[in-house]
């Protein structure tokens, strides 16, 4: 799947990192951010995913072609992450991303996605709150993460549904299945294309 700007095909990089996606359930936000992760490890970032749920893994794995299977390490519980280009923590329990985020040799120059990030505590954003190339997605209406996160501190902005801290702005509201990209000063809609 490609990812689109107002219609035209668009890569983001780690210059537009930290990036939050928000978007409530059924809104699309969480196959873009599947895609998203895909499309950096593309590009030849390093990657490490993150979800609690199993069902965006399988979309993950899905979306890859056999050949990228191969720069891929899905990491077990209690075994010590490979260096492959694409790191997937098997487990959504968020002690196993802590504990894998401090094995990581090359953690400095890996993208971090972490996806429904409303499941998890604020132990887990502490953690990663100073690793520039993060990707937080999730609903920031739900779970405990969602008061505590500074949205403006995120250059780059995908709403797929606007949360309660943004009712305030005078923005268009997302179709289902598109999101609101707010960048440097701009408006677009993405939106994923097969």
């Amino acid at each position: 799947m490609k990812i689109l700007s107002d219609n035209k095909e668009i890569h983001f990089s780690k210059k537009d990192l930290p990036f939050l996606v928000s978007g409530k359930q059924g809104t699309g936000s969480s196959l873009f951010s599947v895609m998203l992760a895909i499309d950096i490890f593309r590009q030849g970032n390093k990657v490490l995913f993150f979800s609690s749920f199993p069902m965006a893994k399988d979309d993950l794995f899905k979306e890859l072609t056999s050949e990228e299977k191969e720069k891929v390490t899905l990491i077990k519980p209690n075994e010590p992450p490979y260096d492959k280009q694409l790191l997937v923590i098997d487990s959504g329990e968020e002690s196993e991303l802590i504990k894998t985020l401090d094995q990581i040799l090359d953690l400095k120059e890996r993208i971090i996605l972490i996806k429904n990030a409303d499941n998890y505590s604020l132990a887990l954003f502490e953690k990663i709150k100073k690793h520039p190339l993060r990707i937080v997605s999730g609903d920031l209406d739900s779970g405990v993460w969602g008061d505590q996160t500074e949205v403006e501190a995120f250059p780059t902005k995908i709403f797929f549904s606007w949360p309660k801290q943004y009712s305030h702005k005078k923005l268009s509201d997302p179709i289902k299945y598109q999101g609101i990209l707010l960048k440097g000063g701009m408006e677009s809609i993405v939106s994923l294309e097969k």
